[in-house]
């Protein structure tokens, strides 16, 4: 048996979602939403898919063993390639893990494909681990939940403008 060493902090937050998601006819779902602590933040914006639906989409075909993949879609001009590299298997795990209770509830094995279409960070808040993947249930949240769509919806306009994505940029790469 395999041992799972990752613990999924914040997981108990998609029970709020259980019903949505159960009635879920596996179409694409969008969503985004920052998580924030003390020390922490990271915002993600994602396209969720049900891998047989992303494969008619893109037309692409995709091994039969494959579990969940994150489809990373942003430019490092507005996301250091340091950060990506830093959380990217924080994601994963994430990502693994929400593929698989989606499962369970929806009572079969199901394939996703995370499409990460945006990442706010930071410069001194988004550099530490399990931060990324807690964003990532709160988008997939979002996904679900009209209430918290609109609130990240909102929060990503007020500060993740692109001229305040400039600004930040500069100085990450001043520092």
């Amino acid at each position: 048996m395999e041992r799972i060493d990752r613990k999924i902090y914040n997981s108990e937050k998609l029970l709020v979602i259980n019903s949505e998601i159960i009635d879920w006819n596996l179409e694409k779902r969008h969503g985004m939403q920052k998580w924030r602590a003390h020390d922490r933040y990271g915002f993600i914006e994602l396209n969720l898919y049900e891998l047989e639906n992303y494969k008619n989409k893109i037309n692409k075909g995709f091994p039969s063993d494959y579990c969940s993949n994150i489809d990373w879609k942003v430019d490092e001009n507005i996301f250091p390639k340091e950060l990506y590299h830093l959380h990217l298997e924080e994601i994963k795990d994430y990502a693994d893990f929400i593929a698989s209770y989606i499962s369970a509830l929806k009572g079969k094995h199901l394939n996703f494909i995370f499409e990460i279409t945006f990442a706010g960070f930071h410069i001194i808040d988004s550099f530490r681990k399990n931060t990324y993947g807690r964003a990532l249930i709160e988008a997939v949240i979002s996904c679900f939940n009209q209430e918290s769509y609109n609130a990240g919806k909102s929060y990503k306009e007020k500060y993740h403008s692109p001229e305040k994505i400039e600004y930040q940029m500069s100085h990450y790469k001043n520092d």
